[in-house]
């Protein structure tokens, strides 16, 4: 019997995507050089599958934040649309008309995508727009329940999400992450976030 192999199409020049749970980040490899570039997800707690489109868009799958998200390399811009809690998605495909479609494992479905993103683009957002005036919180284990008070003039629009990061020395630590909360309208208000860490120690 004689076997054949077929050669496969070279790597040069191509990047490789992949999904980062230890990090809650998308990433990508420059198989010619070795560099690996990180987009933290925000709001992310683990992606999990992805799909390329033509335009080189990332969408990608979020099972425990329950989560679907398009991500643009080339501007950073995420966009993320919740699905229904606990339903767990993991893989997805997306169609020659830009459907996306996904399996639940959880909630044990088969769905198709549909809604506004929770990450629209909104429009200029100076930092003195939003001020956080006052915050308490509570530990439990690995979570900390976070009430955040805050005011907010409204000039990037509604809603906003935000969401909280925790720093050493300035740099963002790897292995918290807070679901995002959205802000309807201008003005004053609190905000209660759950914030988990899923890293090993300090």
């Amino acid at each position: 019997m004689e076997i054949k192999t077929v050669p496969s199409e070279p790597l040069k020049g191509r990047k490789i995507g992949f999904s980062d749970t230890g990090q809650t980040a998308l990433g990508r490899l420059d198989p010619d050089t070795g560099d690996v570039v990180l987009w933290p997800i925000p709001g992310g707690q683990e992606p999990f599958a992805l799909a390329f489109t033509p335009a080189g868009e990332i969408w990608f799958t979020d099972r425990e934040a329950d989560l679907l998200g398009l991500f643009r390399p080339e501007t950073g811009e995420f966009l993320l649309w919740p699905v229904p809690l606990g339903a767990h998605p993991l893989f997805l495909a997306v169609g020659q008309d830009r459907a996306v479609g996904f399996t639940a494992k959880r909630g044990n479905y088969v769905a198709r995508l549909a809604g506004s993103p929770l990450g629209a683009p909104q429009g200029p957002f100076a930092p003195e727009s939003f001020v956080v005036t006052g915050y308490a919180g509570s530990q439990s284990g690995n979570q900390a329940e976070l009430t955040i008070a805050y005011t907010y003039d409204g000039t990037a629009g509604v809603p906003i999400w935000p969401t909280v990061e925790v720093l050493r020395e300035g740099r963002v630590l790897p292995g918290f992450s807070a679901p995002l909360a959205a802000i309807e309208t201008a003005g004053s208000g609190k905000l209660h976030l759950l914030l988990t860490y899923q890293g090993i120690g300090l």
